[in-house]
This record gives C-alpha cells, structure tokens and sequence, in this order.
C-alpha cells in the first residue's frame, strides 16, 4: 500500500535521489543520535554538504525536516509489512496480521539508527502532532483496510462503525509501541515475539465478534 508525502516543499521531491539521499541520511544520523530537540540543524546541514540557504529552501524548519527524514525512514515499512494476502478464514486472517506485527517489529528494529528514530518519534509524538500527521493517516488508513478485511471474514465484529474499531486497533498499536520503546532495552530478544502475540491476542479479543 502506498501513500503520498506531503511534508517538505515540492522543490525538494525534485532533487537528484543522490543529494536528496544525502539531506535525509544526515538528518536521521542526527534526530537519532540527538533526539528531536538536541537536534541541531546546523550539523545536518554540513554533514549533508549543503548550505543553509539551501535547506531553508527545501524545508521551513528543524520541524519539517524531521517530519520528512521520519517518514522516509519509514517508507520501507510498507513494504516489509505487506498487505493481507487474501485470507480465505477468521482465523487466517488473525494469523496473518500476527505475522505483519512481527515483520513491522523486525523491520523497524533492523538497523539501529532507524531503531533510534522510532524512539524519538514515540518520545515527540505529542509535542509535533501536527507535523507527524500524515504517518498517523498511513497508519489510520492501513488499519481500515484490515477492519474492512476482517469484517467481510467475520474476523471482526460488525455490530460497531469500522471507523471506531480502527481507532480502537490504532490505539492499542500506539500503547504497544510506547510501552516497547521505553523497555526494549530490558527485554531479552527471545522474549518480544511472544509478547507480540500477546498484544496481537488482545487486540484481536476488543475487536473480534462475541
């Protein structure tokens, strides 16, 4: 599933992939490294070789930047989750959002810079509500897809408005992934994919029919 980026000026969709590559590498090497506010935008420009004019030209401020870097990192998200692959029962259904959950966790803990960006989104999610915008729509309109997917399957209850269910998938996923982020570090890895499935269970018990 794709979805459309909106957040810097559309001069900068134009670049070369090379220099745009640069811009973005620079600036998640640095909101991982720093976090949002230690951030500093002058690093990011000289690390990615451009001048400030440049930047300024490309993205109002740190803010906009951030929105964009995050939302680049996290394009590949998509694809490593995939869509639901036509699920022929309820119970297919519910094993196969089982096995998403567990490749967006492996994918987003890959690579330690991209590790670290999610934190720091998770940690600034409130103070930049307005900028991370388009990532919750994506996540928003994803999990229609599955309510819808789900209820036709009689995975999901229709007795209430998908909208309301996807709000309630959404922000079970939301606490799941603030509550990772703080104790990740205290986990032994043998330990996440069990718990996964548990969040999974509960998830699937709020939305499942009586």
């Amino acid at each position: 599933m794709r979805y459309n980026r909106a957040m810097p000026r559309p001069r900068f969709d134009k670049l070369e992939p090379k220099r745009r590559d640069a811009i973005l590498d620079a600036a998640a090497d640095e909101f991982a490294a720093a976090g949002f506010e230690a951030a500093s935008f002058n690093r990011i420009i000289r690390a990615a070789g451009v001048s400030k004019g440049a930047m300024y030209y490309y993205f109002d401020d740190k803010r906009d930047l951030f929105a964009t870097c995050v939302t680049a990192e996290l394009d590949g998200l998509s694809r490593a989750v995939g869509d639901i692959d036509s699920p022929a029962s309820a119970e297919a259904f519910w094993d196969q959002t089982q096995a998403m959950a567990l490749r967006a966790f492996a994918f987003l803990t890959e690579s330690p810079r991209r590790e670290r960006l999610v934190r720091t989104v998770l940690a600034s999610w409130a103070a930049h509500a307005e900028a991370l915008a388009p990532l919750l729509a994506r996540a928003e309109a994803f999990t229609a897809t599955l309510v819808g997917t789900g209820q036709r399957l009689g995975a999901v209850r229709a007795d209430l408005p998908p909208s309301l269910l996807t709000r309630v998938l959404l922000a079970f996923g939301q606490a799941a992934d603030a509550w990772l982020a703080e104790h990740l570090d205290d986990l032994p890895p043998e330990e996440v994919p069990p718990l996964i499935a548990a969040v999974q269970g509960m998830m699937r018990r709020a939305v499942e029919p009586a």
